[in-house]
């Protein structure tokens, strides 16, 4: 079967173009690699400063919007994006789908800790998901290396487990509400974290503050660095800005026909739940009147 559009990544983007493709009329899969909502669902967070729904209540909301229409979601691993004068194909190890266009809406992963022991304890006391992995050191001390938006929401899941949070940030990193909360147990270090040390697990985090280089003891360190756009799969069939996200026109197209960039992938994406939904919504009206 040619299907009219393949979404790949069922993150906000592509679960709202999959949904809205889908009400257009046209045949649509949307493919996942990990589980549908993407980082809405390691927010446990109102998006919105005024409250509202939180990340997780968002990607439900999708999620059941998704399962009222034809769209087919499937979980798999894609490895390759090829393009033909016949339209694309979508390949993973044991699965082939063809269609006439494809909305790549594979977001972005954080941005390795790129420091002495940082790859070495991942998965093993370094962390880039607190609301996932926070519960395992519920009452023991840790340390948010923190360098991006995302951060405050890292700190704001730890503390909500118990946990003791020192943050490791330069001046550009600023939440008072968040630093001066007397429910939440939160230090501030200003510095650079310059290596993990430990014998048989994470011991502790050694910051340079300009001043001094200081030990700080902890049992684990979440990083919150910065994301990478996730563009391996297209690198051949688009361009992409000096920090790796791929360039589109204003109805989200590339350079290559019939294949479109959505969501936190792209160039110009304001980076919220928002906009990505918006441009899913977008991108769908444009594939129904190309089609």
């Amino acid at each position: 079967m040619v299907w009219d559009v393949v979404v790949v990544g069922a993150g906000a983007a592509g679960l709202s173009a999959a949904t809205a493709c889908a009400q257009l009329g046209l045949t649509t899969r949307l493919i996942e690699r990990l589980g549908p909502g993407g980082e809405l669902m390691s927010n446990p967070f109102p998006l919105d400063e005024d409250g509202g729904l939180t990340g997780q209540d968002a990607a439900g909301d999708l999620l059941d919007t998704l399962d009222r229409t034809t769209a087919a979601l499937d979980l798999a691993e894609v490895e390759e994006i090829t393009h033909s004068g016949n339209g694309f194909s979508v390949i993973s190890p044991s699965q082939r789908w063809d269609a006439r266009f494809v909305v790549l809406a594979t977001g972005s992963e954080p941005r390795k800790l790129d420091i002495p022991g940082g790859a070495e304890w991942e998965g093993r006391g370094v962390s880039y998901c607190a609301p996932c992995d926070g519960p395992l050191y519920a009452g023991s001390p840790v340390a948010v290396v923190a360098a991006d938006r995302w951060a405050p929401i890292e700190v704001r899941a730890l503390t909500d487990f118990g946990i003791p949070v020192t943050v490791i940030a330069d001046s550009t990193i600023d939440d008072p509400a968040l630093f001066s909360d007397p429910e939440r147990d939160v230090t501030r270090v200003t510095g650079n974290a310059l290596r993990i040390d430990g014998a048989d697990k994470v011991e502790a985090v050694v910051v340079d503050t300009g001043t001094t280089t200081t030990p700080i003891p902890v049992a684990a360190v979440f990083a919150s660095v910065g994301r990478v756009p996730t563009t391996k799969l297209v690198a051949e069939l688009v361009e992409r800005d000096v920090a790796g996200r791929v360039l589109t026109g204003p109805a989200y197209e590339t350079k290559t026909p019939g294949l479109y960039a959505i969501g936190d992938v792209r160039a110009g994406n304001a980076g919220t739940a928002a906009a990505a939904i918006a441009e899913g919504k977008d991108v769908a009206a444009v594939i129904a009147a190309a089609r």
